[in-house]
């Protein structure tokens, strides 16, 4: 499912050209963030809201384990971790009100 002519095949009919940059609006009030890690291409989404930045990590936190206690899973490289906790920390650095795993509950920090 993910070789090359799969991916070239599935993205090719939409017939995109943009590319993204680390801080780029995408909506109003709405960027996405490079966040390595998990894979080189990671991102991650924060959406300022009334009650503070929401940040919608994806696979750079899997669990809510991930980001409260930094408790990364034992298949990562020693790169990956790194990366990952810089990434983290780069969303940590937001403040954000809440932060959204990419495979449990969101984690309300301020809301």
């Amino acid at each position: 499912m993910y070789w090359p002519e799969y991916v070239e095949a599935f993205f090719g009919i939409l017939d995109i050209e943009d590319s993204i940059y680390d801080g780029m609006e995408i909506a109003r009030d709405v960027r996405i963030y490079e966040t390595p890690g998990h894979t080189p291409g990671s991102i991650s989404i924060v959406a300022n809201t009334p009650r503070g930045p929401v940040a919608i990590l994806g696979d750079t936190a899997m669990l809510r384990l991930d980001y409260t206690e930094r408790k990364l899973s034992h298949w990562y490289s020693e790169e990956q971790k790194r990366q990952i906790n810089m990434s983290m920390d780069k969303i940590s650095s937001m403040n954000p009100a809440m932060i959204i795993p990419g495979h449990d509950e969101p984690i309300y920090l301020k809301m």
